[in-house]
């Protein structure tokens, strides 16, 4: 009883594997008593303390608490992640000596009342309120689009942080926050994760993780697929080996375009999958859009739209969904070429190494963001072995405005590929529609084991092909993989719900021999 029915089922049809709590705007507060706190949110909810949310504009009543959103997490049956306070509001100066050192104390009775044993002080108060079994944590994020880089800012306070959980929580990953494009975006490029900017006498710290975050139009989101592609080169020139993994969240920041909207996300998706060895998360803002509200939460474009009776599907959703399920094991070197006819367009591939149905296949994923169409040819090397079209499957509309909505949810949607196929031994051609995806899967006389046998790729090299840049075809020890590739969802600002996609065989079998 604690969730509307219709939604939840939603988000568990979705995927979802791991749940981060709370959201980064329950931070961003100049007052301390306008931010979440986890201890207001447990007990009774008569007796629970609420606050207003200068992010959000509005009054949190905290009914939905810590625990709620746990449960929430046992209930779908995934890993939590959590989101933890380090003293400044991402903007403003940090306190280290008053309320960073509080706040660092509070975050290890957090991770108490979550996963301590039921005979210690607050884990006997879960137990308390109905769940003496501890939950597990699989990681935590320090911070939240964090800006102040200087010598006793985030930096100190990191340290600080993580010098306590190395030390009594050596197995949690720890995700540092960076800041949000256009504002810092190039700090992770040019740094050594923390950097020392400004006079800054501290060591750099490395880390392992680095969270970035892009809130842009479409057209922007586009744009931004190959951000990635050279990451290794151009951070490595400054910063050596000190380049850390990659958790990326976006947002599109236009509510009406859903068609344009999902396309220029797939984009960006698939520009993660091509870069799997540094992206290991994505992570899409938007979750629920409300139709009945209008705020500035509202302009971004959702995963799903509702109102007080009925549930809808913007093409976000069906595309990740789709993606999802055709990620595969390995990531495919392509080649792709033709003729788009239209001048403002972005248009790249992807491909992978999977099975499906007890075979191995390619997953092959085309991306035209372009009013007009294109004209496509995609090479795959030869030592792929030979390969046929099993189907293909295309998600697309004749009109650019199309929006699904609760009055007519299947406006847009995937379906099968009508456009004829041509295969000249290893090249695909094709015609893409304006603004579309296609997802061709190819069957290949190769066991899925094979490829495993073959190096990784050296990671300065270049395995992005798209028709502005088309490098040479790539060699066979060209595989990364894409096994850890995560994508994470944001449910409101108050809980983020995260998928691990579920079509990695050797992850499926290791829960099922539990």
């Amino acid at each position: 009883g604690l969730f509307r029915k219709d939604l939840f089922e939603a988000l568990r049809s979705y995927g979802p594997s791991f749940v981060r709590i709370p959201g980064g705007d329950s931070f961003k507060a100049v007052s301390p008593q306008n931010r979440w706190d986890w201890k207001n949110t447990i007990g009774p909810f008569e007796k629970r303390v609420g606050y207003f949310s200068e992010a959000n504009g509005r009054w949190v009543t905290n009914g939905f608490g810590l625990l709620e959103m746990l449960t929430l997490n046992e209930l779908l049956e995934t890993e939590t992640v959590l989101s933890v306070y380090l003293g400044g509001d991402g903007s403003s100066k940090y306190n280290l000596f008053n309320d960073t050192r509080l706040q660092a104390r509070d975050m290890m009775d957090l991770l108490e009342f979550c996963s301590g044993p039921e005979d210690s002080f607050w884990g006997e108060i879960r137990s308390q309120a109905g769940h003496p079994k501890p939950f597990k944590i699989s990681a935590i994020i320090l911070g939240s689009q964090e800006h102040d880089m200087s010598p006793t800012g985030y930096p100190l306070a990191h340290k600080l942080f993580t010098s306590e959980l190395k030390k009594h929580y050596p197995n949690v990953k720890i995700i540092s926050s960076g800041g949000v494009y256009g504002l810092e975006s190039d700090k992770i490029r040019s740094s050594s994760c923390l950097p020392c900017v400004g006079g800054c006498t501290l060591n750099p710290q490395p880390c392992n993780y680095w969270y970035e975050s892009v809130y842009e139009d479409q057209t922007t989101i586009a744009s931004l697929h190959t951000m990635y592609d050279d990451y290794w080169t151009s951070c490595r020139t400054i910063s050596g080996d000190s380049c850390p993994l990659v958790y990326l969240e976006f947002c599109t920041l236009n509510r009406d375009s859903d068609l344009t909207s999902g396309v220029a996300e797939a984009l960006l998706l698939i520009g993660a999958e091509r870069n799997a060895d540094v992206v290991k998360g994505i992570a899409p803002v938007a979750i629920f859009n409300n139709v009945h509200r209008r705020n500035r939460y509202n302009s971004r474009h959702p995963l799903i739209y509702f109102n007080e009776s009925a549930v809808a599907f913007s093409s976000s959703y069906h595309i990740q969904k789709l993606l999802k399920s055709t990620l595969g094991v390995f990531t495919v070197p392509v080649h792709l070429s033709g003729h788009v006819t239209s001048e403002q367009n972005y248009w790249s591939s992807s491909a992978t190494v999977g099975e499906e149905d007890g075979k191995s296949v390619i997953f092959l994923k085309i991306v035209n963001y372009s009013p007009g169409s294109a004209e496509v040819t995609v090479r795959i090397a030869e030592e792929y072995g030979d390969f046929s079209v099993v189907r293909s499957v295309v998600l697309s509309h004749d009109d650019p405005d199309a929006v699904n909505t609760v009055a007519v949810p299947d406006m847009i949607g995937v379906k099968p590929h009508g456009t004829r196929l041509s295969l000249d031994k290893h090249e695909l051609s094709t015609e893409l529609g304006a603004y579309s995806l296609v997802v061709v899967v190819l069957s290949i006389d190769k066991e899925l084991s094979d490829f495993t046998k073959i190096e990784s790729p050296s990671q300065n090299q270049q395995r992005s092909t798209h028709s502005h840049l088309p490098p040479p075809l790539v060699s066979k020890r060209s595989f990364i993989n894409v096994n850890n590739l995560l994508v994470f969802l944001f449910l409101s600002s108050v809980v983020m719900i995260g998928i691990r996609l579920k079509c990695f065989p050797n992850k499926v079998r290791r829960r099922k021999a539990r």
